[in-house]
C-alpha cells in the first residue's frame, strides 16, 4: 500500500495532467487548427459531387470568413474582398477538377499579443484529378484569424508560390 504522501502526489499529478490536457484541447491554437481541418474537408471534392453540392461547399468555405476580409492568391492572379467573388472563385477552382484533396504541412499558429487575433502559416498542396491527368500544386499560405462570437474566423489570406 502506498503511503499517504505518495497518494497525495499521485492525485496532484493526475489533476495537473487532466488540467493540462483540457487546457490544450480548449486552447485557441487547437480551435484554429480544428477550423482549418474543417476547411480542408470542405475543399475536398469527389468525382460524384454535383455542381450544386460544389457550390454549397464553396458557400460553406466562405462562411469561415469574417467581415471585412481580403484574399490574395498571387500565383493565380486572384483576389477577393466580398463573399460573392470569394464563392465564385472557390467554386471555379474546385470545378476544374473531378476530384480534389488539400494536404497541409508545416502548420504554425501564433496568437497575437492582445489575444484578438492569430496568424497561421503552412504549405498547402492541392492534388487534383483532371480527366486522366493528376496534378499537384503547392502554395505557401498565411492566414490572419480574428476571434468573434462565431469563433475564429479568417479576415486575411495571402497565398504565394511555395518555396522549395
Amino acid at each position: 500500500m502506498a503511503s499517504r504522501p505518495a497518494q497525495l502526489v499521485a492525485a496532484i499529478t493526475l489533476l495537473v495532467g487532466v488540467w493540462l490536457a483540457f487546457d490544450w484541447y480548449m486552447s485557441d491554437e487547437r480551435k484554429i487548427h480544428r477550423r482549418l481541418e474543417h476547411i480542408q474537408r470542405l475543399v475536398a471534392k469527389t468525382p460524384a459531387e454535383s455542381d450544386l453540392a460544389g457550390l454549397g461547399s464553396a458557400r460553406k468555405i466562405a462562411e469561415q470568413f469574417a467581415e471585412p476580409f481580403a484574399v490574395r492568391a498571387d500565383p493565380e492572379g486572384y483576389s477577393a474582398t466580398d463573399r460573392r467573388t470569394l464563392i465564385g472563385g472557390i467554386h471555379q477552382y474546385r470545378s476544374r477538377s473531378s476530384a480534389l484533396v488539400m494536404e497541409i504541412s508545416g502548420e504554425q499558429i501564433f496568437l497575437d499579443q492582445n489575444d484578438s487575433g492569430a496568424n497561421s502559416f503552412f504549405t498547402a498542396r492541392f492534388i487534383s484529378d483532371l480527366s486522366d491527368l493528376r496534378s499537384a500544386d503547392r502554395y505557401d499560405v498565411r492566414i490572419h484569424w480574428v476571434h468573434s462570437n462565431k469563433g475564429w474566423l479568417i479576415d486575411d489570406v495571402q497565398v504565394s508560390a511555395a518555396q522549395l
